[in-house]
């Protein structure tokens, strides 16, 4: 499974009004500027679509709207906030380059504590005070319990948390920033066997963190694991509040695993790993959502952890890369949180569609602006995803390729090529 705008103009943070309480987290302030930097992410010609040319004066456009209920807040506020904070750096950033096509974007985030309720009330109050061309959420089971309201609107939701209802079939109002979890058992199995060389007749083992999306990964793996020739002998999800995993760690050395496959917090995952090596475990984790994984591993020098990746790490040197970087720095923040470059990147996809979009960009335009992007290759989206991506009128899934790192001494090494998920 990222910090706040450039400058330090204060955020329109609501005074705590009781738990369930709808907070507005940022307005998002919307600044003309006389010039266009030349390199910019998402509104440079990276990717096609840039519209060339000098841009209009942004004062006399309306801005675009992109509004987003997160959990910012709450028990998983540790990676969920950090999102917030890279949407509203990255937008200040295009904000600050000149806008999308003359226009400002206005980010309105409000916080939904991981609370599908509360989810709900949030996306109402978006529809009707601040009309958006699109939505963002931060999870799966919140998206689930709002997604009827947003659908009816016609505005669609642009996310790394759908569920893979909401895209198989292709609505025309959901689009996926990441790979679906479902997808993601294939490249998990396959490189455990292929690259780690996990034997038929191995045991295996599945800890992941409770969610709709982790729910169906998890069973997915099970089946895929046992295809493979695997015996697994654990699969269980625990809820992501959950700290200590040292109870489920000594369940599963007990069994002599071949290789566990694992997603966790920040919180909880270095622990887990560190209690099966002083249980003795010497055999791989194998990881996917790098967005939560990533930043704390490499922080701790472990050796035979894996990690699926689907999206930048924030390092390298194309334009896209440096600006995300200067985002981040502008913001004073750190691109290394948790959730960081995941949302920062999905800033990015929104504002490929933006630049596509009609002047008003209603919900129904937004939809089809998204659905003409087409396929990016990696090079075309400036290294932020390791594959391809792709968004039509019949794939709103957005990124088809994994890659996978290997983590020595805390520097993350690439294994192999990409490869491309399950359909």
């Amino acid at each position: 499974m990222r910090e706040s705008q450039s400058g330090s103009d204060p955020r329109d943070v609501g005074p705590g009004r009781g738990a369930g309480a709808v907070r507005p987290l940022y307005r998002g302030r919307l600044v003309a500027v006389a010039g266009v930097v030349a390199i910019l992410a998402g509104v440079s010609a990276c990717g096609g679509g840039s519209s060339g040319g000098t841009a209009p004066d942004s004062s006399a456009k309306q801005p675009y709207v992109v509004g987003a209920t997160l959990g910012v807040t709450g028990s998983l506020a540790s990676i969920y906030k950090p999102k917030n904070d890279a949407l509203t750096a990255y937008f200040d950033y295009v904000n600050a380059h000149g806008g999308v096509n003359g226009h400002q974007i206005k980010y309105v985030s409000l916080d939904d504590q991981t609370n599908p309720s509360i989810g709900v009330t949030n996306v109402k109050q978006l529809l009707a005070n601040d009309h958006p061309s699109v939505i963002i959420a931060s999870n799966s089971d919140v998206i689930g319990a709002f997604a009827p309201i947003s659908e009816k609107a016609q505005v669609p939701v642009v996310t790394s948390a759908l569920a893979p209802s909401q895209l198989d079939p292709p609505s025309p109002y959901f689009f996926s920033s990441a790979i679906l979890e479902t997808q993601l058992s294939g490249p998990l199995v396959d490189f455990a066997s292929e690259q780690l060389h996990v034997a038929s007749g191995a045991n295996v083992a599945v800890l992941g963190g409770q969610s709709t999306a982790i729910d169906e990964l998890d069973s997915n793996l099970g089946k895929d694991a046992e295809a493979k020739g695997w015996n697994v002998v654990y699969n269980q999800n625990i809820p992501l509040t959950e700290t200590n995993l040292s109870t489920e760690v000594s369940a599963i050395v007990s069994k002599h695993p071949a290789a566990i496959f694992s997603t966790f917090t920040p919180a909880a995952l270095p622990g887990a790993i560190a209690k099966s090596r002083q249980l003795g475990y010497e055999g791989p984790w194998v990881l996917w959502s790098n967005a939560y994984n990533l930043p704390i591993l490499k922080t701790i020098h472990e050796t035979g952890v894996y990690l699926e990746q689907e999206e930048t790490d924030g390092t390298g040197d194309t334009p896209e890369l440096q600006a995300l970087r200067a985002a981040s720095s502008a913001a004073g923040s750190s691109y290394t949180q948790y959730l960081w470059t995941q949302a920062y990147v999905n800033g990015w996809d929104i504002v490929q569609a933006l630049k596509r979009c009609t002047a008003t960009c209603t919900g129904p335009d937004f939809s089809k602006a998204m659905e003409s992007i087409g396929t990016l290759t990696s090079a075309q989206t400036g290294d932020l995803y390791p594959g391809s991506v792709t968004w039509d009128a019949t794939t709103h899934g957005g990124p088809t390729e994994v890659g996978f790192v290997a983590l020595k001494d805390g520097t993350p090494t690439p294994i192999g090529t990409a490869v491309k998920a399950a359909a």
